[in-house]
């Protein structure tokens, strides 16, 4: 599943924030802020985010939930469901258990439609590997997440 330009397709479902969880509605963003950066500095996933599409954006395109009315986040969960399916997760998110599923795992980041990393934040090297193939999976941290 990879973009039109032959670039890899990056799915991003961070968590929900907090006080926008019960009414459906959110800006994205979220998720831990545990990663580390080349100089060891403490990052956030839109950071990391940022860094990697600077770097490596020839090689990606990243696609980021978006939680903000309930159409988007109806979309967000016909994406995660694809991802989980094509990565054989047995788990189905509803709007029902989205909060939950999130709270849990996010941030889940796909790669060409299989899960990679969840629940941890990875660093700009790391998800690039996967990219590049030098790694298949994203492998949990031992911080923070």
């Amino acid at each position: 599943m990879t973009t039109q330009s032959n670039k890899r397709l990056v799915q991003v479902f961070p968590e929900q924030e907090k006080e926008q969880v019960n009414s459906g509605m959110s800006a994205g963003g979220g998720g831990c802020a545990c990663g580390a950066d080349a100089g060891g500095a403490s990052i956030n996933l839109e950071e990391m985010l940022a860094q990697f599409l600077k770097e490596y954006g020839d090689k990606a395109e990243i696609k980021i939930a978006d939680y903000s009315t309930e159409q988007a986040v109806f979309e967000a969960i016909e994406s995660l469901n694809t991802v989980l399916e094509t990565s054989k997760e047995s788990l189905k998110a509803t709007r029902e258990n989205l909060d939950l599923i999130m709270s849990q795992s996010a941030p889940i980041i796909a790669i060409d439609g299989v899960i990679v990393a969840a629940k941890n934040l990875p660093t700009v090297e790391q998800l690039a590997k996967v990219i590049t193939g030098e790694l298949d999976f994203i492998p949990a941290s031992s911080g923070c997440c």
